[in-house]
């Protein structure tokens, strides 16, 4: 008869970090980080200029896009961050679109493609997944 604590935990935890995280941090943040400037680029963009009046969308976006960063930076690996954060990006761009439609009929910006969402989520999911998995290669 095996015992409780052979196996499935230590094999479980094999892919984690040092700490026993199963996270990365430091992915989180700079997900977060490349996220948020990402997102409040592309919606400065599409609004064209940066005015008192657009302040509270640019700033939901940057939001938005720090949220996204820092789910797909916090998968270990660059090539599930990229995916996780594409996906994420992409189902948020859909579910924010009848808002989006919304500002566009009061003669507010342009609408994004839903390219340019995926491609900026894959961007801040993968390279913050990519710093996380170095920066916990780096401590061990």
């Amino acid at each position: 008869m095996a015992r409780g604590d052979e196996g499935g935990t230590e094999r479980s935890l094999k892919g984690a970090g040092a700490d026993g995280s199963l996270l990365s941090a430091a992915g989180v943040g700079a997900g977060a980080v490349l996220g948020g400037i990402l997102r409040g680029g592309l919606a400065l963009y599409h609004l064209g200029a940066f005015t008192a009046d657009v302040a509270p969308v640019v700033l939901a976006a940057v939001a938005i896009g720090m949220v996204n960063g820092a789910i797909g930076g916090a998968m270990r690996r660059a090539w599930l961050g990229a995916v996780v954060g594409g996906a994420v990006s992409l189902g948020l761009y859909y579910l924010l679109l009848p808002l989006v439609m919304f500002l566009q009929v009061l003669k507010v910006g342009t609408v994004a493609r839903p390219v340019e969402a995926l491609v900026i989520g894959a961007i801040a999911g993968g390279l913050g997944a990519a710093l996380g998995a170095r920066r916990a290669r780096s401590t061990r």
